[in-house]
Formats: C-alpha cells, structure tokens, sequence
C-alpha cells in the first residue's frame, strides 16, 4: 500500500500560497510603477517568490502527474488501484469546482464583486476585465460540470482560475492510460517521448510527473550538492531571466515561449525538491502540510476573495489611505481571509462532501468489477484474459502468488491510500 508523500502535498501548498501572491501582483503592478513603485516591483520580480509565482500552475501538473502515478506503481493491488482513481478523477475536480462557482454565483448575484471599479482605480485592465458579463452571465450548472472541462478557456467565466481544470481532467487520462501498460520499459519511453512533444504545452507536467514518480524512491538518500545544483540552478536562471534587472519578462517571452520556459524550470526545480533531503524535510513540516490540506481550496477560493474583499476594501480605502497603504492592507486581508475561507472550504467540502462521494464511488466500482469476474469465472469456456498482467483483486503481476490465488477467487475490498492531485 502506497504511503502519502508529504513533502509533495507541502509543495503544492506553497505553489498554491504563491499563486495569491502572484495575482495580487497582477492587479496592483500597473498602478504601482504610474505611482513611482517600480523600484519595489522590479525588486519583487527579481526574487525567488516571484520566480515560483511564474511556475506556480506548472508545478500543480507535475504534481498531479506524480500523484496521480506513484499510488498505482507502489500498490499491491494495481488495477483496482488505476480503476478506482480513474473513477473518482472527474467527482474529485468537479465537486469543488462547482462549490467554488456556487460562491462565485451568490456574490455576484448580492453585488459583492467590484473588480471592475476596483480595477479602473488602481489602473488594471486586467482585473476591471473580470464580471463584466456583457452578454449575460454563464449558465451555472453547465459552466460547472461541462464547460469547466471540456470546452477551451474562454471569458466570461465564474472564477478565472478555473481555466486548469480542463487540462488536469484530460492530462490525468493520458497519465491512466500510460499506466494501464504492464510494461515498464515502453511505459517510460513513451512518457519522454510525449513529454518532448508536449513541451510547449501545458500537460508537459503531467508526464514529468510520471516519470519521477516511476524513479522516486523515499529511502534513497541523494547528495544535496546534487539536489541543491538542480534547485541553486533553477533558481538562478530564472532570477537572471526574469529580472528586469537582467533580461526581464517581456524580452525572454518575446524571444522564447512562455509556456516552454515555465516547463522546464518547473521541472529542475520539482527534480531539486525531490532530490534535496533537506527540502523534503520542509516540505513535511506542519505548516506546509496545513498549507496543502488546504492547497486545492485556496486555490479555487483567492481569486474569489479578491475580487469581493480585496477589491471593496480598495475602493474604500484608495481615495483616502492612499495607494501604499491601501495595497498593504488589501494585501493582507485577502491572504488572511483566503485561508480561513480556505480552511472552511477543506472542511465541509473536500473532508465530508467530497470523502463520501468517492467512497461511494469505489464500493460501485468494486461491487460491478467482482460482479464481472464472478461471471467470466463461471461462464463455460471463457478462456481467461490476463488483465495488464494481474487480475482484479490478485496484487503484483503475474506470478507464484498469482498462481496461488488462481483458485480462490477476488478477495473483499482493500483500502488503497491513493495521494490526492
């Protein structure tokens, strides 16, 4: 039974804390360089948060791919292991996605999103952008169970953060898929051969994801020179490539796409985390596992605050606190507000509502594969058809303890403690 990978769920935490930051930045840092703050922008794009907040999105992919993939290849209990998290992927995007837009729908609907006056006051095009709804707003269960996944991004939307839900529900297929191969050698050269074709994509992560989870090892102990050249590295070009002290954004992404970068600087720095014992270490303390129990929350939730909390309180405050002041203040109410929510959401919604419906998923699941293969076993003259390797309920691959368990038909449910993505 695969164990839970704590310092994983600590990275996506943090990848998810800096994405709020991330978006403050981008609402405020147009009306900050006009006030004569590009000294502090400049500075801020220059250091190690801002370089993760360029990546955050691409370190959620190659997490979702690892955790999607390291369950499965450590499980005694294989295909049942793949079936059940195939099963669930889709009910674990979509129960909180359409929480988050039923939030979403009930601010809008009390008149408590101001972005658009929030953003013509501070000079953001881009957030002034969000909840316009010219043409009507989108209908909210087809948005959140339909067009969330299967339609490509497009304005107007309930929550624009949402635009990674349609590639985290199609990549993690492709990631099934992959997995469902008995083979591990094809399966890897297949994954470097997707993940070169798929660089300057988004679903590039999922397959780095794979890969490292096919070489992971918890008890080996890598140098941290090693570890920390992959991480020093990453962080060093990145800073030098970003900075506008250096090159800067809009020279590297002129001359280089901007998705293919983040890709491959997501994926050194996501090596050095798992190479680096000490990284790990930080990873599993106890605040950057709160941070990721709440990381998927937080998540869907910020932009939501921003564009309700944050943005009421600018537009109360500028005209008489001034924009320093303000910023400051709607700085830290969003992220402390952000969390909290955050924590409510995790409760209710991923720790009660979202449990039981995979629990009841996986009891179907189990009950229509045991029904299945009690059928085949008693039909006459059904020659047996390995299934990748190993039947349903026979761990490992084909085997001695295969060959033992031949006669004894599928054993009763085992739990699989599957890592969340």
């Amino acid at each position: 039974m695969a164990q839970r990978v704590e310092w994983l769920d600590g990275l996506r935490g943090w990848a998810a804390f800096v994405t709020v930051i991330g978006h403050l930045d981008m609402w405020w840092h147009t009306g900050a360089i006009e006030r004569g703050y590009r000294y502090l922008h400049d500075v801020y794009e220059t250091t190690p948060v801002s370089i993760l907040c360029y990546v955050a999105v691409h370190v959620f992919f190659i997490i979702s791919g690892f955790a999607l993939s390291y369950p499965v290849l450590r499980s005694d209990w294989r295909s049942r292991t793949l079936i059940n998290m195939a099963a669930v992927r889709y009910f674990r995007l979509a129960i909180p996605v359409t929480a988050s837009v039923a939030i979403a729908y009930w601010l809008y609907a009390t008149g408590l999103i101001f972005s658009h006056q929030a953003g013509e006051m501070t000079q953001s095009p881009w957030l002034a952008y969000f909840y316009g709804f010219r043409d009507g707003p989108p209908p909210f269960w087809k948005f959140s169970l339909y067009d969330v996944f299967f339609f490509p991004y497009r304005h107007p939307t309930w929550n624009p953060v949402l635009w990674t839900m349609k590639v985290e529900l199609a990549a993690s297929f492709y990631v099934f898929a992959l997995l469902a191969l008995p083979w591990r050698r094809v399966r890897i050269a297949i994954a470097l051969v997707f993940a070169v074709y798929l660089l300057p994509k988004w679903s590039f992560g999922f397959m780095v994801g794979y890969l490292a989870a096919e070489f992971y090892n918890p008890e080996r102990q890598w140098s941290e020179r090693i570890a920390w050249a992959w991480l020093g590295g990453g962080f060093a070009i990145g800073m030098l490539l970003l900075s506008p002290y250096v090159v800067g954004p809009g020279i590297l992404f002129a001359r280089m796409s901007y998705i293919t970068f983040s890709n491959l600087l997501a994926a050194v720095l996501f090596i050095g985390f798992m190479l680096s014992g000490t990284a790990r270490a930080a990873l599993s303390n106890p605040l950057s596992r709160f941070l990721g129990w709440i990381s998927f929350p937080l998540y869907l939730m910020h932009f939501l605050v921003i564009v309700s909390l944050g943005a009421g309180l600018c537009v109360w405050l500028l005209p008489s606190a001034g924009f320093g002041l303000t910023f400051l203040i709607v700085a830290v109410a969003t992220i402390v507000v952000s969390v909290l929510v955050s924590i409510l959401f995790a409760m209710v919604i991923e720790d009660i509502v979202l449990t039981r419906v995979k629990a009841l998923v996986k009891e179907l699941v189990d009950a229509c594969m045991r029904g299945a293969a009690s059928a085949l076993r008693s039909a006459p003259g059904v020659v047996r058809i390995r299934d990748w390797g190993f039947r349903w309920g026979s761990p490992g691959h084909a085997g001695a303890r295969d060959r033992q368990l031949q006669d004894q038909g599928p054993p009763g449910p085992k739990p699989i403690a599957a890592q969340e993505a």
